[in-house]
């Protein structure tokens, strides 16, 4: 199995989440090095390991793994991991907002 979609995840979330590669690799507790090797080696880590990943990002193994194969893309997993910042009251507002939306879209 290629790597290349889950790296680029990993990337993402790394991103996301507000961090560099070397920041990342210390806050989670593994080498800057193993993630290289996971790049030069064209290698998605253990399940365990993805595991792991998943709970730290906040997002499902399967959006790591699969990617496409999930009926969320990126831009859905970004608007996830944002909306887990907000707070209650925000979210009912955004619920609001984004109903607002689809109506528009449909009239």
């Amino acid at each position: 199995m290629k790597a290349k979609g889950f790296l680029d995840r990993l990337a993402f979330c790394i991103k996301e989440k507000g961090l560099n590669r070397t920041t990342f690799a210390k806050d989670f507790g593994i080498s800057e090095s193993t993630i290289r090797n996971w790049i030069r080696n064209d290698y998605i880590p253990p399940a365990d390991t993805v595991y792991k990943l998943a709970n730290y990002f906040g997002v499902p193994m399967e959006y790591l793994i699969a990617g496409n194969e999930t009926e969320l893309d990126d831009t859905d997993f970004l608007i996830l991991l944002k909306i887990k910042k907000l707070s209650a009251e925000q979210k009912k507002m955004l619920i609001a907002v984004a109903d607002s939306l689809i109506t528009q879209e449909k009239d």
